[in-house]
């Protein structure tokens, strides 16, 4: 008898709940491969940028209209190019009026174009449906322009 049959029946709906986050089907934020997510540092060192939207780019499609309808979670978000080498970076993910920070990352960027195996797998925090999600990032370098990251999120909608 497995650990799993000696829990009881009443556990069923628990573990098929654990089952179902287990596994899905994950989604790619910007879709097309002509668009970029751009996350932009402030001009200053060490200073948070602003709250902003995450938006893709030239297409204008946002991450929360991804989440209009359904809630989720965000997986992973990949580092794709940094604007600076050899330099850090800071990234807070969050959703809603208040700020409610999904999840956090910090980026070391060996070269301008970064490895695949620069993807932070995350636990993030629920997203609730209709939200809308923002970032804000900083650099450790100081420039004008800001220094930026371009990045695609990993994401899954529950209820798929």
């Amino acid at each position: 008898m497995g650990f799993i049959d000696r829990l009881g029946p009443e556990y069923g709906p628990l573990i098929d709940d654990l089952h179902f986050f287990g596994q899905h089907s994950t989604r790619l934020f910007p879709e097309a491969t002509t668009d970029i997510c751009a996350l932009v540092a402030n001009v200053l060192a060490d200073n948070w940028s602003d709250w902003t939207e995450i938006v893709d780019d030239p297409g204008g499609t946002t991450l929360s209209s991804k989440f209009a309808t359904k809630s989720g979670h965000i997986s992973a978000m990949v580092v794709e190019i940094a604007s600076v080498a050899d330099k850090i970076y800071v990234v807070e993910v969050a959703y809603g009026t208040p700020k409610v920070i999904v999840s956090r990352f910090r980026i070391q960027s060996e070269t301008n174009k970064l490895p695949t195996a620069e993807s932070p797998r995350v636990r993030a925090r629920h997203i609730p449906a209709g939200e809308t999600i923002y970032y804000r990032c900083m650099c450790e370098a100081a420039n004008t322009p800001a220094e930026s990251i371009e990045v695609h999120f990993r994401y899954f909608l529950h209820g798929e």
